[in-house]
């Protein structure tokens, strides 16, 4: 199975139309794409400031496309446990408070 790896600007994260045109000149049918959107951040070149990570992709399926956002697993689970670390000092504070007036 040949892998056609192909580069096509979207100037909104909802554009589609460069990838139209590519079915529309028969570059490839709309079975067979998988399509991965990235996002850069910085001066897109190399150097500091430069990364990566997937947006999400669009999901071509009976010749009808969705957006799907990717979830960046770690991400959720690293804001979890910054939320509940501060719920924590947060109770904490609290009964101390509490505990201090008691006296």
């Amino acid at each position: 199975m040949a892998i056609e790896v192909a580069k096509i600007e979207l100037k909104t994260v909802q554009d589609a139309s460069g990838l139209d045109a590519c079915i529309a000149r028969g570059q490839f049918s709309a079975d067979e794409v998988i399509a991965v959107i990235g996002k850069t951040e910085g001066n897109g070149g190399v150097g500091f400031g430069v990364s990566a990570r997937p947006a999400g992709a669009w999901v071509i399926k009976d010749g009808e496309a969705r957006w799907r956002p990717a979830l960046d697993l770690n991400r959720v689970i690293l804001v979890g446990q910054l939320v509940a670390i501060v719920a924590l000092l947060t109770v904490r504070s609290i009964a101390k408070a509490l505990a201090k007036r008691k006296q």
